[in-house]
């Protein structure tokens, strides 16, 4: 079995809401490495490219060159407010990582999100 780690950004076989048809999509696993070691599934953060020309305070934007080591083909956005929990047999492959500074900022924005605005100190 294929492991997978907490910053590892995955491609997963994302359902539609009328749960017949499968896109894959990027996902970035922010799990903890002992909740994935333990658990057949893992929880994400979607990823999009669709880049809104307004600042989002739900949107983390992964631009060059990071973008390049998280294996996407463009800069992109993960979206805070698409959390999801899944099965990692919907993972595809692994495509890269978050580096760690990014990852940070990114929990920072996540716990805002959940209502947590002390974080971002």
């Amino acid at each position: 079995m294929v492991v997978y780690k907490q910053r590892d950004v995955v491609l997963i076989k994302f359902p539609y809401t009328n749960l017949k048809e499968i896109k894959q999509r990027p996902a970035v696993i922010i799990s903890a490495d002992w909740y994935n070691d333990l658990r057949a599934d893992v929880i994400v953060l979607a990823l999009t490219s669709k880049l809104s020309d307004k600042s989002n305070r739900d949107s983390y934007i992964v631009v060059p060159p990071i973008d390049k080591a998280c294996g996407l083909k463009k800069p992109s956005a993960i979206q805070m407010g698409k959390v999801m929990t899944l099965h990692k047999g919907f993972i595809t492959k692994r495509i890269g990582e978050l580096p760690v500074p990014q990852f940070r900022d990114l929990i920072k924005g996540y716990m805002d999100v959940l209502g947590y605005p002390e974080f971002m100190k």
